[in-house]
């Protein structure tokens, strides 16, 4: 059972994390982004984090954390290009162990938007282990560009709540609010099993509007 301690690390490596994305995001020109693929508005934003880290009011947490866009991530069996890549990565500098938090994100424009999000390629590279292997948190963003970040978060609860097993969602994990930051309002979180003797993952999905 994590101690109180350790909560306290997470919510505050948390709380960082996801203010990185709000102070990146209100940087950006949503409209203008809103016809660039995926890795283009990811690409900008972690640039604007950049920026906004850079800046001459930025907080002084900021120097304890690094980004990286699009790294390779180590897996077991992959080696080089190989290895699978995540969209972005937040890293804590510290003396010791780095740890990592780890942002995988997908375009909300079309029907087929909910399969890629909680596909194999979206949530299901955090179900199986292929990103944030050794953590027990992280993240998703979802880039709205129709209809409005409601509408999403309602379709991702329905199908969740139609095929739990699928998303080996847990009996307390369901999609539910949760803001961390001021900025981020749309903020949700959902809890998933992970199997071969893995701890379980907490996903907090960010949803920001381009539209």
């Amino acid at each position: 059972m994590p101690t109180r301690s350790s909560l306290a690390y997470r919510a505050s490596f948390r709380y960082h994390v996801q203010m990185l994305i709000a102070m990146g995001y209100q940087r950006l020109g949503e409209r203008a982004l809103r016809d660039m693929d995926e890795p283009s508005i990811t690409g900008k934003l972690v640039c604007a984090m950049r920026d906004a880290m850079a800046a001459d009011d930025a907080p002084r947490w900021v120097a304890k954390y690094s980004l990286r866009d699009d790294p390779p991530v180590d897996v077991p069996g992959k080696h080089g290009r190989d290895r699978p890549r995540v969209d972005i990565e937040v890293e804590r500098v510290q003396r010791g162990p780095r740890p990592c938090y780890h942002w995988e994100a997908k375009r909300l424009r079309d029907r087929s938007s909910m399969g890629a999000y909680l596909g194999r390629e979206g949530l299901g590279c955090y179900l199986r282990a292929a990103y944030a292997r050794w953590s027990e948190e992280a993240g998703m963003l979802g880039y709205v560009e129709v209809d409005d970040e409601a509408a999403w978060a309602a379709r991702f609860d329905q199908r969740l709540q139609e095929d739990p097993k699928r998303f080996c969602v847990l009996k307390n994990g369901a999609w539910t609010h949760a803001r961390v930051v001021p900025q981020l309002e749309h903020s949700y979180r959902t809890e998933h099993s992970r199997g071969r003797g893995r701890r379980s993952i907490t996903v907090y999905h960010v949803l920001l509007r381009f539209c």
